[in-house]
């Protein structure tokens, strides 16, 4: 068993529960779910957007996901001097996440390559955003985590609230106050 699949397992149990909720689940519109995550957290939002693990199609996906925001996402690396992609052959099976997407990363990650990180938003179906965070290591320095704070939001209130002029800032839109 590969440990990896357990993080979107567990994500999706997580928001069973939260929609089965009788204090929270009033308050949550399930036709608007948005998920976002940093390094694995990314990796985990791409497999519940439609990304199969390794190729493996019966990989754990969940269609109330709308949009996802991921930050500086694992799709794999280089191990031992050899190319592991996280979404089958060249991250290929990315094609099957057609949901908004934005993706942010740092131009000095040393942990998710941007080598790695571009050319699997490539092959994403779905509107696709890419934010380069000049300088930025793995772990974004409090001005860059302002920064992705301010396009989650913008993203958010474009595709999950549907808003006409979020949408066309962030379409048109090169940078944000803030780091």
């Amino acid at each position: 068993f590969n440990v990896s699949y357990l993080r979107p397992l567990l994500t999706k149990a997580v928001l069973d529960s939260l929609l089965d909720s009788e204090t929270f689940g009033p308050h949550i519109d399930a036709s608007n779910i948005g998920i976002t995550g940093h390094s694995f957290g990314g990796f985990t939002a791409l497999t519940l957007a439609g990304g199969p693990f390794q190729g493996n199609t019966s990989t754990v996906s969940d269609r109330r996901i709308k949009a996802g925001a991921i930050a500086a996402p694992w799709v794999g690396g280089e191990y031992d001097g050899n190319s592991f992609f996280a979404f089958g052959p060249n991250n290929t099976g990315l094609n099957r996440v057609n949901i908004p997407t934005i993706c942010f990363f740092g131009t000095k990650d040393e942990v998710t390559l941007a080598s790695f990180i571009l050319p699997a938003m490539k092959e994403l179906s779905g509107p696709t955003y890419v934010v380069e965070l000049v300088d930025q290591p793995h772990i974004f320095e409090q001005g860059s985590w302002e920064d992705r704070d301010n396009w989650e939001l913008l993203f958010f209130a474009a595709y999950l609230k549907q808003d006409p002029a979020a949408l066309a800032m962030l379409r048109s839109a090169r940078s944000m106050k803030g780091g």
